[in-house]
Parts: structure tokens; C-alpha cells; sequence
């Protein structure tokens, strides 16, 4: 079952108490946030040796069991305070977003303890990021179910680190470092937390700028030949499935629509148009058994024989080391020849690699003066 948010608190607020405010701690928040609204949380806390002393045998238990599933936990150290560290990767912001509500973001009922924030929350609009968060006044009185806390201020600091993408616009951070913007304040303040950045839009995408394919995708972008996703990237690492490739280079050459069809095909399905056209073009024929496997990766020798048979590019004889008996050789030593593939810096091919988006996008951008 998992623990209600205030739950890891009640040790640490126990030893306060017992302590009468002689230790301290330090509770620290670090946010990465990458384009595509990816990135890692981590959240840790720190205690002197006198609080940590008074916090029994297992003083982090309550804050492992308040951590998500998928936390990384781990001893840290900072000189003589001792603590817990939770590492926390997240794919979206919305996943984000729902990640901090137990550990980090409760209710704050009057007069009573309350999670480390009112409201954390990173959105994003187009390239846009905004982050923003309230810590309110944290302090225990009697209401909070705690014996002799009346008025009790807890003694501690809160330090949160963040890193939007892009350039940072604006942020009531008090330090700022590049992107990497750093809050710190006493535990018992209300704070208000507040930081905005945009990133470079290329081809209307938001993880592009920079990557060594941004170029090749703007150009297969402006001809239709691929589009990015909903959430405005483009995933120029993610692998470019067979069936994709078949759209991609239907596209890319104008192919009129085919009648062929694989048992493994369903008609109306997302590439089952772009399949038929690239096998009606004598561009593929699919696998032995028949079958066209349009949710397998399309390997960079596969990709080489497309595009030989595609452009009607004369065989050669393969330069790399890798390469030997493949079934693609000559295409490999074809496309090669004409400029439309490179090998890599040691000398080999690789033709057994997944080709990925950005990859995908830089051969057909080569292949079309060929063409």
C-alpha cells in the first residue's frame, strides 16, 4: 500500500521535537528536464549527526516507502550530514507531473504539517517551458497530532535545482548557472518558485536543434516525407521500423500504389499503402517465408538494398571491414560509392544496426540528387 505524503516526515519532526531544534537538515529537489519532456528527479534528504543520532536504526525507512517503484535509492553524504537519495527517470512531463504528488507535493491543511510543496509542476506550450512551485509555511503546532509542538518551527533548508531545456527567459531562482537555476531557503518560509525557458524550434521541432541530422529532417519535413509527433518532436534516435521505411521511401520517390500483399500486412493499417508500393516498385519482396515483418527495425543493410534497387545504382565491391559475405555488400559498396551512406570513423559499416530517424531522414536527402 502506498503511504499517504507526510508519512516519511513523522520520524524526522519525532527527532526534532526530541532534540529541541539542536540538529538540522536540508531536503534537496533536482530537476533535468530535456526537450522532449524527458529528464530525472532526484530527491534527497540530509540530517547533521545530532538529529541523526536521535532517528533510530532505520531513520530512512519512511521516506524509501514513500518513493515510487521505480526510484533509484542510495546512501549519500555531505561532509559530516548523512542522508537518503532517491533517482527518479521520467519520460514526460505529465508522468513527471504525477510522480512528485506523493513524495513531494500534499495538502496543506490549516495549522498542520504539510509535503515539502503546495503545488511542482513543469508544462510545456510549443517550445515553451514553465516551471512552477509553492512551499508553504511549514510549521507544526498541536493540531498536527504531535505532543508538545505548539508553535514548533522546524529547523531546515530546502535547496531545489532545476535545468529546463533551451534558453532560459526568466526565474526567481537565487542563483543561476547557464540553465541550471538554484533556489535555496529555509524550511519554515513560504516560497514561491518560478522559472521559464524556450528551445529552438528546427522544422517546427523540439529536440532538433543541434543533432548532427537537423538539416536532413527540416529537408524531409518541407517534402512530406515524414512528419514529427504530437507532442512536437521529431526522436531523431528512435529506430525507423521496415514498415515505416516503406512509407518513408514511398513518399520520398512518389511510388504509385501497388497490389502487393504479405499475410503479416493488414490492409488499412498504418504502412500497409507504402509496403504495397515499395513491393510493387521491385524495391522489396519481403522475407522467405513470405512475410514483410513491418514492425521489425530496418537494419542499415537492408536500407542499402532498398535504395540500390530504388535508384538503380550499379553494385560494387565493399571497402568495409564489416561488411564481407553480407547479402548487402553490393548495395552497401553501391550507396557508398554514390555518397548516400558513409561508414563509420573505424572503418566498418555496421549493417546489422537498427537506422534510425535522423539516420533515415540524412539517406534519403543524399539519395535524392542521385535520383
Amino acid at each position: 500500500m502506498r503511504r499517504q505524503p507526510l508519512e516519511w516526515w513523522r520520524p524526522l519532526i519525532v527527532a526534532l521535537l526530541a532534540l529541541a531544534l539542536t540538529g538540522c537538515f536540508r531536503h534537496d529537489v533536482a530537476t533535468v528536464v530535456a526537450a522532449d519532456g524527458s529528464g530525472q528527479l532526484t530527491i534527497a534528504v540530509l540530517l547533521e549527526p545530532e538529529l541523526l543520532a536521535e532517528a533510530g536504526d532505520d531513520p530512512f525507512a519512511d521516506f524509501d516507502a514513500s518513493m515510487p517503484g521505480s526510484a533509484q535509492l542510495s546512501d549519500i553524504s555531505d561532509g559530516e550530514a548523512a542522508g537518503r537519495q532517491a533517482v527518479i527517470t521520467f519520460a514526460s512531463l505529465p508522468e513527471l507531473n504525477e510522480l512528485v504528488r506523493g513524495p513531494l507535493v500534499g495538502p496543506v491543511p490549516q495549522g498542520s504539517a504539510t509535503a515539502t510543496f503546495e503545488h511542482f509542476e513543469v508544462a510545456r506550450e510549443g517550445a515553451e517551458f514553465t516551471f512552477a512551485a509553492v512551499h508553504p509555511e511549514f510549521i507544526i503546532d498541536a493540531d498536527a497530532g504531535f505532543d508538545d509542538a505548539d508553535g514548533l518551527e522546524l529547523d531546515g533548508t530546502v535547496v531545489v535545482e532545476l535545468r529546463l531545456p533551451g534558453t532560459v527567459l526568466e526565474h526567481d531562482a537565487d542563483e543561476a548557472d547557464g540553465d541550471t537555476l538554484t533556489w535555496r531557503f529555509p524550511i519554515q518560509e513560504s516560497t514561491t518558485l518560478l522559472a521559464r525557458s524556450q528551445v529552438e524550434l528546427v522544422g517546427g521541432y523540439l529536440d532538433v536543434a543541434g543533432t548532427t541530422h537537423a538539416d536532413a529532417i527540416v529537408w524531409v519535413t518541407e517534402r512530406g516525407i515524414a512528419t514529427g509527433y504530437d507532442d512536437g518532436t521529431y526522436r531523431p534516435a528512435a529506430t525507423v521500423t521496415r514498415g515505416q521505411m516503406a512509407t518513408f521511401l514511398t513518399r520520398a520517390l512518389d511510388l504509385p500504389a501497388g497490389d502487393a500483399s504479405f499475410p503479416d500486412v493488414v490492409d488499412g493499417s498504418a504502412h500497409a499503402v507504402g509496403i504495397a508500393a515499395v513491393a510493387q516498385a521491385g524495391i522489396t519482396t519481403g522475407f522467405a517465408d513470405g512475410t514483410f515483418r513491418p514492425d521489425e527495425p530496418v537494419t542499415r543493410g537492408q536500407m542499402a538494398s532498398f535504395l540500390q534497387r530504388a535508384l538503380g545504382l550499379e553494385a560494387g565491391t565493399s571497402s568495409f571491414e564489416d561488411v564481407g559475405d553480407s547479402v548487402h555488400a553490393d548495395a552497401i559498396a553501391a550507396v557508398a560509392a554514390a555518397g548516400i551512406a558513409t561508414g563509420f570513423d573505424d572503418g566498418t559499416f555496421r549493417p546489422d544496426r537498427s537506422v534510425t530517424r535522423g539516420q533515415m531522414a540524412t539517406l534519403l536527402s543524399n539519395a535524392a540528387p542521385v535520383g
